[in-house]
């Protein structure tokens, strides 16, 4: 995953999935129903964390190393990353989907939105570290499902 914060949508889509789980309207997803459950109970503490500006919560608690070394790479302090990629984002809600949970890896499908933000569909990434779940990943974009079907073309191609 690449993650680039200033100037970026697409980090503050990613960065507003974090910040939406708190105020979000849930439902059911699939996976084995304790496993779901730790995975959702992971994304409430990233949630949480976000809403409160609890930086050191995320980098400490909920995300992998491997996230926060991608996050780092540039040389800043993982708090002071989140800190720049979160600090515009408005009233952020977040729908989590389905839960898959395979072994030791899950997926969470979400659908978050926030003021003067572009609604988005992902995928965020989770590893199970000893007993706890962490965000590997926060979003893989997934291809946006036009509810009114394919669009017509009018007129001739080119």
């Amino acid at each position: 995953m690449t993650v680039t914060l200033h100037g970026s949508s697409t980090a503050s889509r990613l960065l507003a999935v974090a910040a939406a789980v708190c105020v979000c309207g849930l439902w059911s997803g699939c996976g084995d129903g304790g496993e779901a459950q730790a995975v959702r109970a992971t994304l409430d503490r990233l949630a949480g964390a976000t809403a409160r500006h609890d930086y050191a919560a995320l980098c400490g608690a909920v995300f992998t190393r491997s996230l926060i070394d991608t996050l780092t790479q540039r040389g800043l302090p993982c708090e002071q990353v989140l800190r720049a990629g979160l600090a515009n984002v408005r009233n952020p809600h977040l729908t989590i989907g389905k839960i898959t949970v395979r072994g030791g890896t899950a997926t969470a499908v979400v659908h978050s939105t926030a003021d003067r933000e572009t609604p988005a569909t992902d995928v965020v990434q989770l590893v199970k570290q000893g007993n706890q779940w962490r965000v590997a990943q926060l979003a893989t974009p997934q291809p946006v499902q036009n509810p009114a079907g394919p669009t017509a073309s009018s007129g001739p191609s080119p």
